[in-house]
Protein backbone atom coordinates (compact mmCIF):
# COMPACT_ATOMS: atom_id res chain seq x y z
CA UNK A 1 0.00 0.00 0.00
CA UNK A 2 3.11 2.35 0.83
CA UNK A 3 4.34 1.44 -2.81
CA UNK A 4 1.25 2.41 -4.11
CA UNK A 5 1.01 5.53 -2.41
CA UNK A 6 4.39 6.72 -3.43
CA UNK A 7 3.60 6.36 -6.90
CA UNK A 8 0.66 7.73 -6.98
CA UNK A 9 2.75 10.88 -5.55
CA UNK A 10 5.45 10.54 -7.98
CA UNK A 11 3.03 10.36 -10.80
CA UNK A 12 1.46 14.18 -9.76
CA UNK A 13 4.47 15.37 -9.12
CA UNK A 14 5.32 14.68 -12.26
CA UNK A 15 1.97 15.70 -13.87
CA UNK A 16 2.54 19.01 -11.76
CA UNK A 17 5.87 19.96 -13.16
CA UNK A 18 4.26 19.28 -17.05
CA UNK A 19 1.37 21.48 -15.81
CA UNK A 20 3.80 24.16 -14.46
CA UNK A 21 5.86 23.91 -17.59
CA UNK A 22 2.84 24.15 -19.80
CA UNK A 23 0.70 26.53 -18.38
CA UNK A 24 3.34 29.16 -16.74
CA UNK A 25 5.28 32.21 -17.60
CA UNK A 26 8.68 31.34 -17.79
CA UNK A 27 11.06 34.44 -17.79
CA UNK A 28 15.02 33.43 -17.86
CA UNK A 29 17.55 36.61 -16.96
CA UNK A 30 21.55 36.13 -17.93
CA UNK A 31 23.20 38.98 -16.28
CA UNK A 32 26.55 39.85 -15.32
CA UNK A 33 28.05 41.25 -12.11
CA UNK A 34 31.42 43.39 -11.16
CA UNK A 35 31.06 45.01 -8.24
CA UNK A 36 33.96 43.29 -5.92
CA UNK A 37 37.08 45.90 -4.53
CA UNK A 38 39.08 44.73 -7.40
CA UNK A 39 36.52 45.96 -9.83
CA UNK A 40 35.72 48.85 -8.21
CA UNK A 41 39.29 49.98 -7.96
CA UNK A 42 39.96 49.19 -11.83
CA UNK A 43 36.80 51.17 -12.34
CA UNK A 44 38.06 54.01 -10.43
CA UNK A 45 41.32 54.32 -11.55
CA UNK A 46 39.87 54.13 -15.29
CA UNK A 47 37.71 57.10 -14.22
CA UNK A 48 40.38 59.09 -12.67
CA UNK A 49 42.56 58.35 -15.86
CA UNK A 50 39.40 59.68 -18.09
CA UNK A 51 38.62 62.47 -15.47
CA UNK A 52 42.25 63.81 -16.08
CA UNK A 53 42.56 64.10 -19.54
CA UNK A 54 38.79 66.08 -19.47
CA UNK A 55 40.09 68.55 -16.59
CA UNK A 56 43.38 69.31 -18.98
CA UNK A 57 40.82 69.52 -21.62
CA UNK A 58 38.58 71.87 -19.72
CA UNK A 59 41.47 73.59 -18.11
CA UNK A 60 42.87 74.59 -21.83
CA UNK A 61 39.23 75.46 -23.05
CA UNK A 62 39.22 77.82 -19.94
CA UNK A 63 42.27 79.68 -20.66
CA UNK A 64 41.90 80.24 -24.32
CA UNK A 65 41.10 83.58 -25.06
CA UNK A 66 37.84 83.08 -27.18
CA UNK A 67 38.40 86.33 -29.66
CA UNK A 68 39.28 84.92 -32.67
CA UNK A 69 37.01 81.77 -32.33
CA UNK A 70 38.29 78.86 -33.42
CA UNK A 71 41.45 80.39 -34.75
CA UNK A 72 42.42 81.54 -31.38
CA UNK A 73 46.31 81.44 -30.23
CA UNK A 74 47.02 77.94 -28.53
CA UNK A 75 47.10 78.23 -24.83
CA UNK A 76 50.13 76.18 -22.32
CA UNK A 77 48.28 73.92 -19.92
CA UNK A 78 50.45 70.80 -17.98
CA UNK A 79 53.17 71.59 -20.82
CA UNK A 80 51.23 71.40 -24.14
CA UNK A 81 50.18 73.92 -26.19
CA UNK A 82 46.36 73.60 -26.94
CA UNK A 83 44.51 75.44 -30.13
CA UNK A 84 41.06 75.35 -29.45
CA UNK A 85 40.33 72.34 -31.63
CA UNK A 86 42.82 70.31 -29.84
CA UNK A 87 41.57 71.72 -26.66
CA UNK A 88 37.78 70.58 -27.55
CA UNK A 89 38.78 67.31 -28.64
CA UNK A 90 40.63 66.50 -25.66
CA UNK A 91 37.62 67.25 -23.73
CA UNK A 92 35.48 65.06 -25.79
CA UNK A 93 37.67 62.12 -25.76
CA UNK A 94 38.33 62.76 -21.79
CA UNK A 95 34.43 62.93 -21.15
CA UNK A 96 34.69 59.61 -23.65
CA UNK A 97 37.63 57.73 -21.45
CA UNK A 98 35.78 58.88 -18.05
CA UNK A 99 32.40 57.45 -19.29
CA UNK A 100 34.09 54.00 -20.59
CA UNK A 101 36.03 54.00 -17.55
CA UNK A 102 33.00 54.59 -15.25
CA UNK A 103 31.27 51.87 -16.75
CA UNK A 104 30.23 48.40 -15.28
CA UNK A 105 31.40 46.65 -18.38
CA UNK A 106 34.82 45.43 -19.81
CA UNK A 107 34.23 46.03 -23.49
CA UNK A 108 33.68 49.65 -23.16
CA UNK A 109 37.09 50.53 -21.42
CA UNK A 110 38.93 47.53 -23.81
CA UNK A 111 37.65 49.27 -27.13
CA UNK A 112 37.97 53.07 -25.86
CA UNK A 113 41.61 52.31 -24.57
CA UNK A 114 42.75 50.84 -27.66
CA UNK A 115 41.71 53.37 -29.53
CA UNK A 116 43.26 55.91 -27.59
CA UNK A 117 46.05 54.07 -27.89
CA UNK A 118 46.03 53.93 -31.60
CA UNK A 119 45.49 57.95 -31.56
CA UNK A 120 48.22 58.60 -29.08
CA UNK A 121 50.72 56.58 -31.15
CA UNK A 122 49.41 57.68 -34.43
CA UNK A 123 50.64 61.28 -32.97
CA UNK A 124 54.06 59.99 -31.68
CA UNK A 125 54.78 58.80 -35.13
CA UNK A 126 53.92 61.64 -36.56
CA UNK A 127 55.88 63.92 -34.25
CA UNK A 128 55.85 67.77 -33.49
CA UNK A 129 56.37 69.40 -37.16
CA UNK A 130 52.70 69.29 -38.25
CA UNK A 131 51.87 73.23 -38.42
CA UNK A 132 48.78 72.39 -39.68
CA UNK A 133 47.11 69.99 -36.59
CA UNK A 134 49.05 71.98 -33.78
CA UNK A 135 49.69 68.70 -31.81
CA UNK A 136 53.27 67.50 -29.77
CA UNK A 137 54.54 64.35 -28.66
CA UNK A 138 53.10 65.31 -24.96
CA UNK A 139 49.36 65.03 -26.42
CA UNK A 140 50.47 61.35 -27.82
CA UNK A 141 51.49 60.53 -24.74
CA UNK A 142 48.38 61.65 -22.69
CA UNK A 143 46.55 59.07 -25.23
CA UNK A 144 48.40 56.31 -25.05
CA UNK A 145 48.91 56.80 -21.06
CA UNK A 146 44.78 57.00 -20.59
CA UNK A 147 44.21 54.58 -22.90
CA UNK A 148 47.02 52.20 -21.45
CA UNK A 149 45.04 52.77 -18.38
CA UNK A 150 41.80 51.97 -19.76
CA UNK A 151 43.00 48.76 -21.68
CA UNK A 152 44.58 47.49 -17.84
CA UNK A 153 41.21 48.11 -16.25
CA UNK A 154 39.46 46.22 -18.56
CA UNK A 155 41.53 43.39 -18.71
CA UNK A 156 41.17 43.66 -14.58
CA UNK A 157 37.52 42.88 -14.47
CA UNK A 158 36.02 39.76 -13.86
CA UNK A 159 32.88 38.84 -15.17
CA UNK A 160 30.33 36.36 -13.14
CA UNK A 161 27.77 35.23 -14.88
CA UNK A 162 24.35 34.07 -12.98
CA UNK A 163 21.01 32.57 -14.24
CA UNK A 164 17.79 33.41 -13.02
CA UNK A 165 14.80 31.27 -14.13
CA UNK A 166 11.09 32.53 -12.72
CA UNK A 167 8.11 30.75 -13.22
CA UNK A 168 5.20 32.54 -12.68
CA UNK A 169 1.50 31.95 -13.31
CA UNK A 170 1.29 28.47 -11.89
CA UNK A 171 -2.40 27.29 -12.38
CA UNK A 172 -3.07 23.55 -11.26
CA UNK A 173 -5.65 21.90 -13.79
CA UNK A 174 -7.12 19.02 -12.31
Amino acid sequence: MAEINRATQTDRISRADRTTESSADVEEHDTTHTADATDTAARLTAAIAGGVATVVGLVALIRIDWADGIDSAAVDVAGMAFTPTIAIATTIFGLIALAAGAAADRASKLVVGVLLVCVGVGILIAGDDRANWDLETGHGWMGVVVGGVLIAAGLALRDRWSSRRTVRGYQHRA
